[in-house]
């Protein structure tokens, strides 16, 4: 007499295998999603982290605090509006008088900073430091100076406040 195997049958059936697979692919499309989202975020984040606006502001900050702490605290020249601000410091460290200036203002939406030499007053140079400013005011309380800027292009609006303290005696 044969014995006769038992036929059981190993595997999946085509039903098993057609939900596995929709499982699968559910789980691929969810995580699709989430780092597709994640990519938008960082560029969204990432546009205005280095946006125009935001890297003129930092170059605005920079300049302004140099030259504020260049200067030297015995005097400034503060204009009655807040639209400029005019340091004096020493063209070396043998000049025994304040012989030299800085004046920091904005013009048609450009911040600039004029160097020149107090006597006879003449300018030397004017530099462009940033644009887009839509708004720029300085202001001081005792040996602090403060400036205040708003930033804008069609897509992003920045606002800085920078102060410094100058340094020179």
């Amino acid at each position: 007499m044969r014995k006769q195997k038992n036929a059981k049958t190993t595997g999946f059936t085509l039903i098993e295998l057609m939900i596995v697979c929709a499982m699968v692919t559910t789980c691929i499309v969810a995580v699709g999603v989430v780092f597709s989202d994640s990519q938008k975020s960082w560029n969204a984040t990432y546009r205005r982290a280095y946006c125009d606006v935001m890297l003129d502001s930092h170059i605005a900050s920079k300049a302004f605090e140099a030259s504020v702490r260049r200067a030297t605290c015995e005097r400034y020249l503060l204009d009655n509006t807040g639209r400029w601000i005019e340091v004096y410091y020493f063209a070396d460290g043998t000049s025994p008088k304040l012989d030299r200036y800085a004046k920091l203002f904005t013009t048609g939406g450009t911040f600039y900073i004029e160097y020149g030499c107090l006597d006879p007053k003449q300018t030397y140079d004017v530099i462009p430091i940033c644009e887009n400013v839509t708004a720029c005011t300085f202001s001081g309380a005792g040996r602090c100076i403060r400036m205040q800027m708003t930033l804008s292009d069609n897509n992003h609006d920045v606002s800085l406040i920078a102060s410094a303290v100058p340094q020179n005696q």
